[in-house]
Protein backbone atom coordinates (compact mmCIF):
# COMPACT_ATOMS: atom_id res chain seq x y z
CA UNK A 1 0.00 0.00 0.00
CA UNK A 2 3.02 2.07 0.62
CA UNK A 3 4.30 1.68 -2.51
CA UNK A 4 1.10 2.47 -4.49
CA UNK A 5 0.95 5.56 -2.35
CA UNK A 6 4.04 6.43 -3.24
CA UNK A 7 3.93 5.84 -6.87
CA UNK A 8 0.88 7.71 -7.65
CA UNK A 9 2.44 10.54 -5.79
CA UNK A 10 5.53 10.37 -7.80
CA UNK A 11 3.03 10.15 -11.12
CA UNK A 12 0.83 13.03 -9.95
CA UNK A 13 3.86 15.25 -9.45
CA UNK A 14 5.64 14.27 -12.82
CA UNK A 15 2.29 14.84 -14.43
CA UNK A 16 1.78 18.57 -13.09
CA UNK A 17 4.94 19.39 -13.81
CA UNK A 18 4.16 18.43 -17.82
CA UNK A 19 1.23 20.29 -17.51
CA UNK A 20 3.08 23.44 -16.08
CA UNK A 21 5.52 22.62 -18.67
CA UNK A 22 3.00 22.63 -21.95
CA UNK A 23 1.05 25.71 -20.25
CA UNK A 24 4.49 27.84 -20.30
CA UNK A 25 4.86 26.67 -24.13
CA UNK A 26 1.37 27.74 -24.59
CA UNK A 27 1.88 31.09 -22.61
CA UNK A 28 4.74 32.15 -24.09
CA UNK A 29 3.60 31.22 -27.94
CA UNK A 30 0.62 33.69 -26.96
CA UNK A 31 3.00 36.45 -25.42
CA UNK A 32 5.48 36.41 -28.58
CA UNK A 33 2.60 36.28 -31.24
CA UNK A 34 0.81 39.52 -29.20
CA UNK A 35 4.78 40.54 -29.45
CA UNK A 36 4.78 40.25 -33.11
CA UNK A 37 1.03 41.48 -34.02
CA UNK A 38 1.99 44.86 -31.72
CA UNK A 39 4.44 45.57 -34.24
CA UNK A 40 2.31 45.80 -36.94
CA UNK A 41 -0.32 48.05 -35.33
CA UNK A 42 -0.42 51.64 -36.22
CA UNK A 43 -2.48 54.42 -35.39
CA UNK A 44 -1.98 58.60 -37.57
CA UNK A 45 -4.28 61.10 -36.94
CA UNK A 46 -2.63 64.35 -38.58
CA UNK A 47 -4.17 67.51 -39.36
CA UNK A 48 -2.45 70.76 -41.00
CA UNK A 49 -4.05 74.07 -42.39
CA UNK A 50 -2.22 76.34 -44.93
CA UNK A 51 -3.81 79.19 -46.70
CA UNK A 52 -7.11 78.11 -45.67
CA UNK A 53 -6.77 74.62 -47.16
CA UNK A 54 -7.37 71.54 -44.72
CA UNK A 55 -5.23 68.16 -45.28
CA UNK A 56 -6.10 65.04 -42.96
CA UNK A 57 -4.49 62.22 -42.72
CA UNK A 58 -5.95 59.33 -40.58
CA UNK A 59 -4.85 55.65 -40.54
CA UNK A 60 -5.87 52.98 -37.90
CA UNK A 61 -3.78 49.68 -38.08
CA UNK A 62 -4.58 46.94 -35.69
CA UNK A 63 -3.44 42.99 -35.80
CA UNK A 64 -4.50 39.98 -33.57
CA UNK A 65 -3.14 36.46 -33.50
CA UNK A 66 -5.37 33.98 -35.24
CA UNK A 67 -5.44 30.51 -33.58
CA UNK A 68 -7.22 28.37 -36.34
CA UNK A 69 -8.99 25.20 -35.88
CA UNK A 70 -6.70 22.91 -37.65
CA UNK A 71 -2.87 23.58 -38.77
CA UNK A 72 -3.64 22.47 -42.41
CA UNK A 73 -5.55 25.62 -42.54
CA UNK A 74 -2.54 27.92 -42.67
CA UNK A 75 -1.25 25.98 -45.80
CA UNK A 76 -1.29 28.37 -48.77
CA UNK A 77 0.31 30.99 -50.75
CA UNK A 78 1.59 34.38 -48.88
CA UNK A 79 3.21 37.69 -50.92
CA UNK A 80 4.50 40.88 -49.39
CA UNK A 81 4.19 44.50 -50.62
CA UNK A 82 7.99 44.10 -51.63
CA UNK A 83 6.86 40.60 -54.34
CA UNK A 84 8.61 38.42 -51.82
CA UNK A 85 6.53 35.27 -51.01
CA UNK A 86 6.25 32.48 -48.68
CA UNK A 87 4.78 29.28 -49.83
CA UNK A 88 3.70 27.29 -46.97
CA UNK A 89 2.46 23.59 -46.84
CA UNK A 90 0.85 22.38 -43.53
CA UNK A 91 -0.73 18.69 -43.47
CA UNK A 92 -3.13 17.94 -40.78
CA UNK A 93 -0.43 16.20 -38.37
CA UNK A 94 0.95 19.75 -38.40
CA UNK A 95 4.66 18.85 -40.98
CA UNK A 96 5.20 21.56 -42.56
CA UNK A 97 7.34 22.15 -45.65
CA UNK A 98 8.15 26.17 -46.54
CA UNK A 99 10.32 28.44 -48.84
CA UNK A 100 9.96 31.74 -49.91
CA UNK A 101 11.79 35.13 -50.18
CA UNK A 102 12.92 38.51 -48.28
CA UNK A 103 14.02 41.96 -49.02
CA UNK A 104 17.49 42.17 -49.24
CA UNK A 105 20.22 45.38 -50.46
CA UNK A 106 20.89 44.11 -54.29
CA UNK A 107 17.40 41.46 -54.85
CA UNK A 108 15.22 39.38 -52.94
CA UNK A 109 17.07 36.57 -50.93
CA UNK A 110 15.17 32.74 -51.32
CA UNK A 111 15.02 30.30 -48.32
CA UNK A 112 13.58 27.47 -46.91
CA UNK A 113 12.19 26.97 -43.08
CA UNK A 114 13.55 24.02 -41.44
CA UNK A 115 12.46 22.43 -37.95
CA UNK A 116 9.61 24.58 -38.62
CA UNK A 117 6.25 23.93 -35.68
CA UNK A 118 3.19 25.85 -34.94
CA UNK A 119 2.33 26.79 -31.61
CA UNK A 120 -1.30 28.70 -31.70
CA UNK A 121 -1.02 31.37 -33.75
CA UNK A 122 3.20 31.90 -33.82
CA UNK A 123 5.50 29.95 -36.51
CA UNK A 124 8.96 29.38 -36.15
CA UNK A 125 11.83 27.80 -37.45
CA UNK A 126 15.11 28.23 -38.83
CA UNK A 127 15.39 29.93 -42.13
CA UNK A 128 18.01 28.24 -44.44
CA UNK A 129 19.26 30.62 -47.23
CA UNK A 130 20.46 29.02 -50.85
CA UNK A 131 24.75 29.83 -49.04
CA UNK A 132 23.80 28.09 -46.50
CA UNK A 133 23.97 30.28 -43.87
CA UNK A 134 20.96 29.57 -40.88
CA UNK A 135 19.12 32.39 -39.03
CA UNK A 136 16.13 32.23 -36.68
CA UNK A 137 12.66 32.26 -38.35
CA UNK A 138 9.54 33.46 -36.10
CA UNK A 139 6.24 35.11 -37.31
CA UNK A 140 2.45 35.54 -36.34
CA UNK A 141 -0.71 34.12 -38.42
CA UNK A 142 -2.22 37.20 -37.98
CA UNK A 143 -5.49 39.54 -39.01
CA UNK A 144 -4.71 43.04 -40.04
CA UNK A 145 -7.54 45.47 -40.26
CA UNK A 146 -7.05 48.65 -41.87
CA UNK A 147 -8.90 52.17 -41.44
CA UNK A 148 -7.74 54.85 -43.63
CA UNK A 149 -10.67 57.37 -42.28
CA UNK A 150 -12.32 57.73 -38.88
CA UNK A 151 -15.54 56.87 -39.94
CA UNK A 152 -14.44 54.91 -43.01
CA UNK A 153 -14.96 51.44 -43.76
CA UNK A 154 -12.31 48.54 -42.44
CA UNK A 155 -10.69 46.26 -44.58
CA UNK A 156 -9.16 43.34 -42.90
CA UNK A 157 -6.36 40.88 -44.50
CA UNK A 158 -5.25 37.95 -43.03
CA UNK A 159 -1.33 36.86 -43.62
CA UNK A 160 1.97 36.14 -41.66
CA UNK A 161 3.69 38.78 -39.49
CA UNK A 162 7.74 38.22 -39.80
CA UNK A 163 9.71 39.41 -37.26
CA UNK A 164 13.77 40.03 -38.50
CA UNK A 165 15.57 40.21 -35.25
CA UNK A 166 17.73 41.51 -36.06
CA UNK A 167 16.99 43.93 -38.79
CA UNK A 168 17.73 43.61 -42.22
CA UNK A 169 20.35 46.44 -42.63
CA UNK A 170 22.66 47.72 -44.96
CA UNK A 171 23.29 51.08 -44.49
CA UNK A 172 24.85 51.89 -47.45
CA UNK A 173 21.78 51.90 -49.45
CA UNK A 174 20.14 52.80 -46.92
CA UNK A 175 18.02 49.78 -46.21
CA UNK A 176 16.47 48.48 -42.92
CA UNK A 177 13.78 46.95 -42.26
CA UNK A 178 12.60 45.13 -38.99
CA UNK A 179 9.22 43.42 -40.38
CA UNK A 180 7.31 41.89 -42.86
CA UNK A 181 4.45 40.96 -43.38
CA UNK A 182 3.00 38.47 -46.13
CA UNK A 183 -0.67 38.58 -47.45
CA UNK A 184 -2.46 34.70 -47.46
CA UNK A 185 -3.39 35.15 -51.52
Amino acid sequence: MRNLCLTVLILGIVLGFSVLEARSQTDEGQQKSQEIAALFNKTKHKVKEKRGIRIEIFIDIKSEPVVKGNVSEYSGRYKSDTDDWLDLKVSANGQIEAAGSEPAPQKSRRFRLKDAKIEGALLTAIKVYEDGSLEKFEAAFLNRTVRLDQNGAETTVFGLGVRFDPPKMDLDVGFVINKLFYELK
